[in-house]
């Protein structure tokens, strides 16, 4: 099997279509097509990265290499809450640091 029909399970199991996927990784909706279709073997790193994002809980294994389960066994939510509270750290840091530039540059 190969990673576009793998991608093309991962999608139908979470119930997302190419279309909406596309958009929520910023991608094209034809490149994915052309992944899923096999007229694109091997996608860019950046899109592998993307996916892993927006399913924390796929086993890599499986997406690229067919080994394993589809989804990580173990995978709890608390990995995902804790994963988001990261993200959202991050971007409090950002945006505090953005407002103390804002407030010395007056």
């Amino acid at each position: 099997m190969s990673i576009g029909e793998r991608l093309a399970i991962l999608l139908k199991e979470k119930g997302i279509t190419q279309k909406a996927f596309s958009n929520k990784i910023n991608y094209r909706e034809q490149s994915i097509s052309n992944i899923i279709t096999g007229q694109t073997k091997s996608p860019k790193a950046d899109l592998i990265m993307e996916i892993a994002r927006l399913f924390p809980d796929l086993n890599l294994r499986w997406l690229l290499l067919e080994d394993g389960e589809m989804l990580k066994a173990n995978f709890t939510a608390s990995e995902e809450i804790e994963q988001e509270v990261e993200g959202l750290r991050k971007e409090n840091s950002q945006l505090k640091d953005k407002i103390i530039s804002l407030f010395e540059n007056k």
